[in-house]
């Protein structure tokens, strides 16, 4: 299982927003994403070496395993490159999903019955002073 910085972030997002926010909905779209998360850590990584200036990183199984033994500090640079391409990328990528899912939502919302004019008691409820029962007698 995927554990990490973003499912404390979900967390802590949920009980900040916790009127607002499902947090099972949360932590499932957290671990969901999981695999976007490793499909776009070799694009970030490019783009971190581009912006540094760095010799590209190699991709094979068999480098890889050789540099965990001879040159760890090598690995940690790639991992920083790709930081970098993420602090680079990541607000661009808001941005625009801002943009793009703000009206969406917003469509969305507009077509969703209105919880708040509801009883907040519930429905099927009935609230003191609103029926008078009938007598037996």
């Amino acid at each position: 299982m995927r554990t990490g910085a973003s499912t404390g972030l979900c967390v802590l997002a949920a009980m900040l927003f916790k009127k607002r926010l499902n947090m099972t909905l949360l932590v499932l779209a957290n671990l969901v994403s999981a695999p976007f998360t490793l499909f776009m850590f070799v694009p970030f990584m490019r783009v971190g070496e581009t912006l540094t200036g760095s010799a590209a990183f190699p991709l094979s199984v068999q480098k890889i395993r050789s540099l965990i033994w001879s040159s760890p500090g090598k690995i940690v640079v790639a991992l920083f490159h790709s930081m970098i391409g993420w602090l680079i990328i990541g607000p661009i990528m808001a941005f625009v999903l801002i943009k793009i899912l703000t009206p969406v939502l917003k469509f969305v919302r507009a077509k969703l019955p209105d919880h708040e004019k509801e009883d907040p008691s519930g429905p099927g409820s009935m609230r003191m002073g609103t029926s008078r029962p009938t007598s037996m007698c």
